[in-house]
Parts: structure tokens; sequence; C-alpha cells
């Protein structure tokens, strides 16, 4: 019997446990009640005359995901056993995800549930724990609607959205060597305004914006080429061609109008107006791919294809600090999302949430979101840093990083393995993602809880 995870339910969840865990199960009940979640709990659903056994057929029936709370007091209950196996009987494999179990102590775990992933409840870290299972209680989402603006010009992949800083204009990127503007439209009028700022020799492969709305734009040749407003024409003097390899993947603005560049050689490399390189920072054993610029502390934070993060002093160049092994696989983004706090991610699909300490203290792990079942190849904050979005193969997805939870998400209509398209507005509720075949842009307008409208 496949079940429908999109069909309606009375509860979200049915907890299956033993009476002498009552109390802690009671407490897990409490918090998931307070966080939306409609639970089936015996000692709020049962009361004396009650049919025994209808009532908890009726409660299992019409929970959407069954818990089931795994102990020493559990695994001698004929009844907590039977749930399981008659939960597992429709779904052997738990593909629709409707069976969860929760590890309450260090009882050995019985052979017919070893195979499944369980919530730990037993570890220290139990805050972690619940967030992950009020993520899986949580229903799935359902299909959002259509985007708000589609803007459509580039012939081939788009490979960076950025907005301008105090209007509702963006510039996009595209391995069609074009940098573009684009002015959506106003009131009931639905057509977008675009041009061509500027053409390459090749592709372009990434820009960074300034504070001021200067952008500099990468293209596969080498070249690094600086567009200033307000006529976004090429400054007189390139600033340099990346001679070792032509690849950078990523690029930030220093305060001192410096730019700082992730290549392909592992080096990151500091270059000032003139187009001198003043500093390399070198440590990384792969390519680098990723660069957060710490404005005010005079750092810079990169992530490599080596799965570490480094910490480096911009005005020395010395590495301050390096996490080996931050993702079990390559690091593809890092994000700033909070006065001290990052958010990094990779090809695990995990989205690794970071505290930047004191100087010589390094970065400290302060969580992670977990929902994302392949890479995850970009990453973007809202104005207000409350929201994040994250980009997979196919998919958008929105967190609060208050609660850590998926709040929506988008599907994207091609598969994509190049870090493009995904930004947050700095000033309003409006988010930028790919379209058809990557090669237009959608908008779409958000709530402040991070629902899509």
């Amino acid at each position: 019997m496949t079940i429908d995870q999109n069909q309606e339910f009375v509860f979200d969840v049915f907890l299956s446990h033993s009476s002498k865990d009552q109390e802690i199960v009671r407490e897990i009940a409490i918090r998931l009640k307070q966080d939306g979640i409609r639970v089936w709990f015996d000692e709020w659903e049962l009361v004396p005359g009650d049919h025994f056994p209808t009532k908890i057929h009726y409660g299992f029936e019409n929970s959407r995901v069954l818990v089931l709370f795994m102990s020493a007091n559990g695994f001698g209950s004929d009844w907590v056993e039977f749930e399981s196996q008659a939960t597992r009987s429709r779904d052997p494999l738990n593909k629709n995800g409707r069976f969860i179990p929760v590890r309450l102590d260090d009882a050995p775990i019985k052979d017919s549930l070893a195979p499944f992933i369980y919530i730990d409840w037993y570890s220290q870290n139990r805050e972690q724990e619940y967030l992950k299972l009020l993520a899986r209680c949580r229903p799935q989402m359902k299909p959002t609607s259509k985007p708000s603006f589609t803007l459509e010009g580039h012939s081939q992949p788009v490979t960076a959205i950025k907005w301008l800083t105090h209007s509702t204009s963006l510039l996009s990127t595209s391995f069609d060597g074009t940098v573009r503007r684009w002015n959506l439209p106003r009131g009931t009028d639905q057509k977008h305004q675009h041009r061509i700022l500027w053409r390459s020799r090749d592709r372009v492969l990434a820009m960074a914006l300034r504070s001021d709305d200067a952008v500099a734009v990468f293209s596969r040749d080498g070249d690094i080429t600086v567009l200033n407003p307000p006529k976004w024409v090429p400054g007189k003097q390139k600033l340099r061609q990346v001679t070792r390899n032509p690849t950078v993947h990523s690029a930030a603005w220093l305060s001192d109008g410096s730019l700082i560049t992730a290549e392909d050689d592992g080096i990151t490399r500091i270059t000032d107006h003139s187009g001198t390189i003043q500093r390399k920072l070198v440590g990384h054993t792969n390519l680098v791919r990723t660069i957060l610029a710490i404005h005010g502390r005079n750092l810079v934070v990169t992530g490599s294809h080596d799965r570490s993060i480094r910490v480096w002093d911009i005005v020395t160049g010395e590495q301050l600090s390096c996490r080996h092994n931050a993702h079990k696989d390559d690091i593809n983004a890092l994000c700033r999302i909070g006065t001290n706090t990052f958010a990094s991610s990779g090809d695990d699909g995990r989205i690794g949430l970071w505290r930047l300490n004191a100087p010589g203290k390094g970065i400290s792990s302060i969580g992670s979101l977990d929902g994302h079942k392949g890479y995850v190849i970009e990453l973007s904050v809202s104005r207000d840093e409350q929201l994040l979005a994250s980009k997979s193969n196919r998919r958008v997805c929105l967190w609060s990083l208050k609660t850590r939870l998926l709040v929506d998400e988008i599907e994207e209509p091609m598969e994509v393995s190049w870090p493009v398209g995904l930004a947050f507005h700095p000033r309003e509720n409006l988010l930028a993602t790919l379209g058809s075949e990557g090669r237009s842009i959608r908008i779409w307008k958000y709530l402040d809880t991070g629902t899509i409208v």
C-alpha cells in the first residue's frame, strides 16, 4: 500500500511509546504541538470508557507519520513492536517517510529497526535532533505558485545574478558573454526592460558587485573588467588577466576597493586598483570555489573543493584558522547570515551553520539545515537575515534561520552544476531564481515568514 503524503490527515504524528517513557515523550509532544504539529498523544486522546484498540487504530490510520520511541521499556512492549511492524509493512523501505524512530536510551536496537536512521534523543545535542524531528513531522510543501515576473533575453545559461543596491533592477551574466541590466515591470505593466551593458569575447563566469553598483566581470579568457555606473562602461584599464588558470569561481570587493578572487589553482588573490596582485592567500589544496568577505574585521573566509573552510587576515595574508572536513564533499558556497555567523553548503547536501569566533579561535559549528537530497550549489540570505535560500538540483529551498525549518520551496526547470543565479533583494521581499533551461530569470515575491506569494 502506498501512502500519499499530500492526502489530508487528522493528525500529523502518532506518538508510539511505552507508558514508562510517558514523561519524556510528553515533553516532546508539548513542544511539537507548540510548533504547530497536530499530535496524537495517548493521554490527550484517551478517556475512561474508550475502546482502547479502536482508538489506537483510529489515531494510527489518521496520522501522516508514526514516531516510534525506542527504549529498553519500549522494546519490552508488544504493542510498540506491533505498531512499528504495521507501519513498515505498508512501506517496507520507508520511501514515503511515514515512519520515524527516536532513540531514547542506549538499549540495543531491534534487528527489524536497525536499517532505519533514527533521531538520537540519547545524544548530547538534543536541540539539533529536535529540529530534525520537527522537520520530518511537517507535511510536505505544496507546489509553488507562478513567479511574479519572468525575465527573458539570454541565449545561454545565466552564471550570476546581482540586485542593484538602491533600485529594483538587477544585473546578470551568462555563458552567452553578456552582462545585462534588467528593470522590473511597474504597476500593472508586465513588460520588463533590459539592455546589454557589455559583451565579452568569451563566456562570462562570475561577477562581484560593489556598494556603489560598480561591477567586476570575470570571463573565461581570463579578463577581469570593471563596469562603472551610471553608464556602465568598462574602466580605462583592465584590472588584470588571470594568467595561470583562467577560471575565477567567486569574487568580492573589499572595503578599500580591492578585489579578492577565488581561482582554480587553489590560490585566493587580492588585486588593487591598478591591477597589481597585492597578496596571495595560499593553503588550499584544491580549487577555491567561494569567498566571504567579513567587512569591519579585515577577514575573509574561503571554501574549497579540499572540503575545508579557512579564515584569513586580508592585511597580512596570514591564515588564521582552518576547519578541515567542514563538509564531507566539495564546498560550493558561503553566505553571511549574521554579524559573526555564516552558512556553508557543499556536494554532501548539507548546509552548515558556523560562528566566527574571536581572533585565533577559528570557527565553531552551531548546527545545520538538512533536507536537500543532492549537492547544494548556492546560498543567499534575506534582507532581514531571517531567511536563507539554498539552491540544489532542480530545487530552491527557503529556510527560517530562527527555527531552522524549511518553510517553502521552488522547483527549478533544469538540472545545473554551475553555481548560478540565486539572490534575495537587499531591501525588498523579492527573490531571483532561474527559469527555463537556466536562460531566464524568475522573480518571486515572498512574505516575511518565507512563504512564496
